[in-house]
């Protein structure tokens, strides 16, 4: 019984393969769905990703996980899963740039709520290593209408610009050897303007001022 159980198993993962991409991608989709639903998800990452690497579909697998796992309470929700996106992101372009096609899916489904965060998601995507500047940088230099319309694209982009323009000015500061404090991670959104400036003139640090104020508008 047991070989003839491997076999029935060679014969799936064979008959998967041979599926179109779009197929494979909707079979993961269903996959962690049903984990969801059965209320096992959060201890399911190692079997997602497999489930993925199975069907061949791994840098596509945060496009799924983004249908599924986010919603309008997005930036609670990359804290709770970064585990889930961390096994499909991490040192993967490819599969970083399907987390912001998906971000762009979860703002467009839930748009009044989301739009105007979208320099804090991005911010806490990039302070859980999910996302690199690199990667971040390039996507926001040119709207796609593949997974959302062209009109929405642009905006997200219009409104990660005050994000985009800090990353790359922390990039400058960090290759000329300066040293900026204007990380969420350090500082904290929720932070009072008073206090960040106070901690930043005790240890000696540069203040961005206007990069400040455009985030936490």
């Amino acid at each position: 019984m047991d070989e003839i159980s491997d076999h029935a198993k060679g014969l799936t993962l064979s008959d998967d393969l041979e599926r179109t991409v779009e197929e494979r991608v909707n079979i993961l989709f269903d996959f962690v769905k049903k984990k969801k639903e059965e209320g096992i998800i959060d201890s399911s990452d190692k079997d997602i990703v497999a489930e993925a690497e199975r069907l061949d579909v791994k840098a596509m697998g945060p496009l799924v996980l983004t249908e599924v796992l986010f919603d309008e309470k997005i930036r609670e929700q990359i804290k709770k899963y970064r585990r889930h996106f961390l096994r499909f992101c991490h040192n993967n372009k490819k599969a970083q740039r399907y987390l912001l096609h998906g971000l762009e899916c979860v703002v467009a489904m839930h748009q009044a709520q989301l739009i105007s965060k979208i320099p804090h998601i991005l911010k806490e995507m990039y302070d859980a290593d999910l996302l690199e500047e690199e990667v971040i940088i390039s996507w926001s230099e040119k709207a796609s209408k593949k997974y959302v319309s062209k009109e929405l694209a642009k905006e997200i982009r219009v409104k990660a610009e005050p994000f985009i323009k800090w990353l790359k000015e922390a990039e400058e500061e960090s290759s000329g050897g300066g040293n900026v404090l204007c990380h969420t991670k350090e500082v904290g959104l929720g932070k009072s303007l008073v206090s960040w400036v106070s901690d930043s003139l005790l240890h000696g640090q540069p203040i961005h001022m206007s990069l400040l104020f455009e985030i936490l508008k």
